[in-house]
């Protein structure tokens, strides 16, 4: 059985994954105006930037002979995918400022961006999963589970799957909600610096992105994988977040108004 601390806890982060941006997408149109343009662009840069280009490009680099190099010494591959994930997607959020929303250069554009790109990435990376999770847990919980999900998947593949949901502590499905609550503010306040970077003529914030952005994989990712507390990589992330909020609302006065351009 899936014990009701764990169906709880999984229900949580789902409500963030999905609950969260929704909640700050409705906060912005009552208070600033949304822009859905960059909200839409937001999102599609994440997507286009990770999954369209960035994974595709890292599963064919997998074959080769310098990448399992790398691979194979664990602080350096996590340095490479928090780099790339930097590097890609501030990029991505340049060129989504730059050549799609040319006069949409004001604060609250930039936190529609944000919403938009660390809503969508919440959705499909934790949000979807979850989805999973908690049908697969009621369906175990009525002994359905190994007919339905057993007959259209490997069994052995759906057994790890009901082990895992069965016997993970309720702590570890909180986790992934809490970080949820904690890297959406991350990706409107990178969203922010890149666009100074056009507002004030100052390609050197883009740089300062992709180093915060990895900084913040890094960190985050290094500690989950040295075997300690995860709550750890949470506290981290924490701090990132306070920074990241302050930055979100200490920059506004430094973005031109809507109706200025």
């Amino acid at each position: 059985m899936v014990s009701g601390a764990s169906l709880f806890w999984m229900s949580f982060t789902l409500a963030i994954s999905v609950g969260l941006p929704i909640g700050l997408m409705v906060t912005l149109h009552l208070r600033r105006g949304l822009n859905a343009m960059a909200l839409l662009v937001g999102a599609l840069t994440f997507v286009i930037s990770q999954l369209v280009i960035r994974v595709p490009i890292l599963d064919l680099l997998s074959a080769t002979t310098p990448y399992q190099n790398i691979m194979a010494v664990p602080f350096v591959y996590l340095f490479f995918l928090s780099a790339t994930a930097g590097i890609f997607e501030e990029i991505g959020r340049f060129v989504g400022f730059r050549y799609f929303l040319r006069d949409k250069l004001s604060w609250r554009d930039g936190v529609a961006f944000g919403i938009g790109h660390g809503g969508i990435e919440a959705f499909l990376l934790v949000g979807l999963t979850y989805v999973n999770n908690l049908v697969y847990s009621f369906l175990i919980n009525a002994g359905t589970y190994m007919d339905t999900v057993g007959s259209e998947i490997p069994l052995e593949a759906a057994q790890m799957i009901r082990d895992q949901l069965v016997n993970l502590p309720a702590s570890t499905f909180a986790a992934a909600g809490i970080e949820r609550l904690f890297t959406i503010p991350l990706h409107i306040a990178l969203s922010l610096l890149v666009l100074l970077s056009l507002v004030e003529g100052k390609p050197a914030y883009i740089l300062w992105a992709i180093l915060a952005h990895a900084g913040a994989n890094l960190g985050a990712a290094g500690l989950a994988s040295m075997g300690i507390s995860i709550w750890f990589s949470e506290a981290f992330l924490g701090v990132v977040a306070i920074v990241a909020v302050w930055f979100i609302f200490a920059s506004e006065p430094r973005f031109p108004e809507p109706d200025q351009f």
